[in-house]
Order: structure tokens, then sequence, then C-alpha cells
């Protein structure tokens, strides 16, 4: 937990949904321990943008989080993500 409070309050509160989610909180370690080592590769800024939109629309998987951040969503608005899903239904 405390390496998810250096990254953010966004990914502290992933981490805890995480754990909070399963059974048993020892199920969802791995998941917090890869969501938590994104920051190598991707930076805190990154990836606590990525774990807010992850919170935003209930996408609390690492799986998620990386593809968030390969597509670069954790840099879009949610306006511009609505918008863009409503031209392709047009």
């Amino acid at each position: 937990m405390r390496e998810a409070a250096v990254i953010g309050p966004s990914t502290t509160a992933l981490v805890e949904q995480i754990l909070h989610a399963k059974p048993h909180p020892e199920q969802g370690f791995r998941a917090c321990l890869g969501i938590l080592r994104l920051v190598r590769a991707w930076g805190a800024e990154r990836v606590e943008a990525a774990c807010r939109r992850g919170i935003d629309i209930g996408a609390r998987s690492y799986g998620s989080i990386v593809s968030i951040l390969r597509n670069n969503l954790d840099r879009a608005t949610l306006a511009e993500l609505f918008a863009w899903s409503e031209a392709e239904f047009l």
C-alpha cells in the first residue's frame, strides 16, 4: 500500500478495490504488484492517470490498466471518449 500511495491516491484506491474484490486478498497481490511495476515503463504520472481512468470505467485489472496506457486513454478526457464512441455509432 505504501508503494501505491507514493504513486498517488487513484493508484491507492485501485489497489484497495482489487484487494477487496477478491475472496482472499492474497489473490489480488499479483495484479497489484504488476500495476505498481508499470511505473518503471510508463512513469508515475501516467500510471496514476490510468488508475483514475480504470476506476472511472470499472476496469480493475492489470490488463485493463496496461490497455489504458497502451492506447493513451489515460490522456483522453471522458468527454473525448464519449464523443469518439458516439461518432462510431452514427
